[in-house]
């Protein structure tokens, strides 16, 4: 019984967690996305050959 509860609250906290991770994983990529087109212009002025 304890067993079956323990799975049921671990399965519960997968529930609320998966989507919380989900959304800051896409937040984390977008401002890494941001940061690199930011960062473009001026790699690009350094290195104007590329």
């Amino acid at each position: 019984m304890l067993a079956v509860l323990g799975l049921a609250l671990l399965d519960a906290g997968w529930l609320i967690a998966t989507p919380a991770l989900t959304a800051l994983g896409i937040i984390v990529l977008t401002a890494a996305l941001i940061r690199w087109l930011l960062g473009a212009p001026a790699r690009y002025l350094a290195h104007p050959r590329y």
